[in-house]
């Protein structure tokens, strides 16, 4: 069982850390709790106005410059768990827009097990693509022993997450919000500026087993029913803690002062789980963010859905005169429903009075005036929920499923306000639950008004339509095959994604270029040409060609088409806010209930309606039998992961990549090549070299990219086991005279 507190204990001296000396007179590091800050390492820091390396704008403040030793833990309950500094859960990270973020990580796991962190939501302009964290994808893995710094300015506000991006690790604990005010948004949403980011208004959701590490085995043996049927959690928590049945921990109490108004920020970190929100008393909550974007005013509703890796804000108060109230939030059991076979297998109620899993907080007087029984909830008040449950199996069953779409309470397709002053009964079953002898409950769902499709941003987008309607301006996806595995692809061709880094056996070998990260394959060469709009280049084989989608030239309008037939999947696009066009039925035969492909859909794009201006997020739930239409401009150059955030999906392939104006990347940061046989005696240890071009030249690359570059350059050849001595990075130097002349880059006097 998790423990209901937070862990103080550091770990002792290891050996790595003997590596590092304390950078004891940060200012920063002395206001992070838990907070390591180092020096001296590479690339350097941006100093206070001085030029960005990659951006080429001026360089602030960090708010947030730490170190960070991964190691796992095993405790005397059997749970095991990565912490972060000897820490779980993780300190929170909390900057103000504008302000820099530093993190070394050093990965002390016990198990070879490679480490990366992503900061899901973070657009990563500018080049800072080399920062956005998947493995595979922008870099290589840090392996036991190794360290990787990510180092970039923050320049959007709102509520987002850090978490590893290594395949089915973040479950493990390796995850934690990020929070980036903005002194504006008090103001402009009427909550007191004294509260903007206050650490106890942040709310995380998640799904929880007691080994993950376990979990992972059964999943990848297919014990559940084969390969993509997950294993269902143990349990659902709260601010990373189990609901405590009577009382209640720290974590589940949001302290409030009553008729005062609060921001609450929630953060689904879950590996799967999808939920349902709401606060007792049928609060109305206004919808003020949902995934960094922030909206216009008055968007009421009495609840909301958050899929894995969505975030969404609310503005609550608390009644004046009320002592506390609850939290609800429940699992989705079309999604966590547990399959046949072990006990592993089988999902577990969270009470023996309900069908579901569930988790709650409270709105809780901070004065503590009054008495408050904080307990779980009653049976009573679980049975309306239960009737919900019973709706979702039956409906669940109408065959065929994708032809006419179930109605199902917790779909925003039925959210429509109501009149909650008309009776309940038979004939106002639209919203209201009732029983075979017409006892009937409000039904709190259909008072929800939570359509992300509707949501209005607070700036206006134009809606994006496509530069052309052809299928190099439409790509659609399919997710899951006939068999239920976790892929997607174009053209309704899915297979697992496959690392491209992926090396052969024995690596490395003399004379044999490693496979590398697709980030990499795009700057890899001295010049550029057409070649590289090929996705053939990205992928590991032939046969990973539709798990690359190609945007060639800069600010061109693509839509995305994701189709489900087969499950639930809360798809995440890194680089991009996409903008919602559109949430369409999928159609099938109404014979044979056989679903049409693309190509037989019988309508065209263009026809599909749309709003003027668009809502936008970076992560949505396909659910199964729809369609949904996203749209995104290629303003943002670079190699992005496009997946579903399902973690046992992602990890067995349900994985994609988009490789955005990479001529434009390669001139923000630089090119470099690898050369066999090598073209000087600099390196005759491995038969071949690897050189970066135009460092220093001005108007070539952005100066002192070259600094970000290597970082990841060096750190991907190590992780394959080339040593830095035995592979040493070249740097085609520009001169005084404007030539060029090859050396190692750490002779270079601007080495740090």
């Amino acid at each position: 069982m998790m423990v209901n507190r937070r862990s103080a204990a550091h770990f002792g001296a290891l050996l790595l850390a003997l590596l590092f000396s304390i950078f004891s007179t940060a200012v920063v590091a002395a206001a992070i709790p838990n907070c390591r800050a180092l020096s001296g390492d590479f690339p350097p820091r941006c100093a206070r106005n001085t030029v960005d390396p990659l951006s080429g704008e001026t360089c602030t403040d960090y708010g947030y410059d730490c170190l960070w030793q991964v190691t796992d833990r095993k405790l005397p309950s059997g749970e095991r768990r990565i912490e972060i500094n000897g820490e779980w859960p993780p300190s929170i990270v909390k900057v103000q827009v504008g302000q820099r973020i530093r993190i070394e990580l050093v990965n002390m796991l016990t198990d070879p097990e490679d480490v990366t962190i992503h900061f899901h939501g973070l657009l990563m302009k500018n080049g800072y693509v080399l920062m956005d964290g998947p493995q595979h994808i922008t870099q290589a893995g840090v392996g036991q022993g190794k360290s990787f710094i990510y180092d970039f300015p923050t320049t959007q506000a709102g509520t987002y997450w850090i978490h590893s991006h290594a395949p089915g690790q973040y479950p493990k604990g390796l995850r934690l919000p990020l929070i980036i005010t903005d002194p504006q948004d008090a103001g402009n949403y009427g909550y007191p500026a004294s509260s903007e980011g206050d650490l106890d208004k942040i709310i995380t959701l998640s799904d929880y087993w007691t080994d993950f590490w376990v979990t992972e085995s059964l999943y990848q043996k297919g014990t559940c029913g084969g390969v993509g049927l997950e294993v269902p959690p143990e349990e659902q928590t709260f601010n990373e803690v189990i609901a405590s049945p009577t009382g209640a921990d720290t974590r589940q109490k949001i302290l409030v002062t009553p008729g005062s108004k609060y921001r609450l920020r929630f953060i689904n970190l879950g590996a799967h789980s999808r939920y349902y929100v709401w606060i007792s008393g049928n609060q109305d909550m206004e919808i003020i963010e949902i995934d960094g974007v922030m909206l216009k005013r008055n968007q009421f509703s009495k609840g909301f859905e958050i899929s894995s890796g969505q975030r969404v804000s609310v503005l609550v108060s608390l009644p004046t005169g009320t002592v506390a109230q609850r939290i609800m939030v429940v699992s989705d059991r079309r999604i966590n429903k547990g399959q046949t076979g072990p006990a592993e297998c089988m999902l577990k109620p969270t009470s023996s009075y309900s069908p579901m899993q569930y988790t709650w907080g409270w709105l809780s007087d901070s004065a503590g005036t009054g008495s408050y029984a904080f307990n779980e909830p009653s049976q009573s008040e679980m049975a309306g929920y239960g009737r919900l449950v019973k709706t979702w199996e039956n409906e669940a069953k109408v065959a065929p499923f994708y032809q006419y779409r179930p109605k199902m309470e917790f779909t925003d397709q039925n959210r429509v306000g109501v009149d909650i002053s008309k009776p309940c009964g038979k004939n106002n079953a639209d919203y209201c639950l009732c029983d075979d002898h017409n006892n009937c409950l409000f039904n709190p769902s259909y008072a929800w008004n939570f359509s992300e499709v509707a949501f209005q941003p607070w700036k206006d987008q134009q809606a994006l339509l496509p530069t052309k309607w052809t299928w190099d301006y439409i790509h659609e996806i399919t997710l899951n095959d006939d068999k239920g595995l976790g892929v997607m692809g174009l053209r309704g061709k899915g297979v697992p994604f496959i690392a491209p880094d992926t090396q052969e056996k024995g690596m490395p070998k003399m004379g044999v270029l490693p496979q590398i990260p697709t980030l990499l394959r795009g700057l890899l060469g001295t010049s550029w040409d057409t070649s590289f709009d090929n996705p053939n280049l990205y992928g590991y084989n032939a046969s990973q060609v539709d798990q690359t989608v190609v945007l060639p030239k800069k600010n061109e309008i693509h839509w995305f088409a994701f189709r489900t037939v087969k499950g639930d999947h809360p798809i995440h696009m890194h680089g991009h806010e996409f903008q919602i066009i559109a949430k369409v039925p999928v159609r099938t035969d109404p014979t044979t209930g056989r679903v049409f492909t693309f190509a037989e859909y019988g309508h065209t794009y263009n026809s599909i309606p749309h709003n003027t201006y668009p809502s936008r997020r970076d992560t949505i739930m396909v659910e199964k039998g729809s369609t949904v239409i996203v749209a995104i401009q290629a303003d943002n150059p670079g190699v992005w992961a496009l997946h579903c955030h399902n973690d046992f999906h992602a990890k067995t392939g349900m994985f994609m990549q988009i490789v955005e104006d990479i001529g434009a990347l390669r001139e923000r940061i630089g090119r470099f090549s690898t050369r066999y046989p090598p073209s000087s005696s600099l390196n005759p240890f491995w038969g071949w070299d690897v050189k970066m071009f135009d460092v220093g030249a001005v108007g070539l690359t952005q100066a002192g990219a070259w600094k970000v570059l290597y970082q990841t350059l060096r750190k991907t050849f190590e992780s394959y086991g080339y040593s830095t001595a035995a592979l040493p990075i070249q740097c085609n130097t520009a001169t005084e005279d404007g030539s060029f002349v090859d050396m190692n880059c750490e002779d270079r006097p601007d080495f740090p």
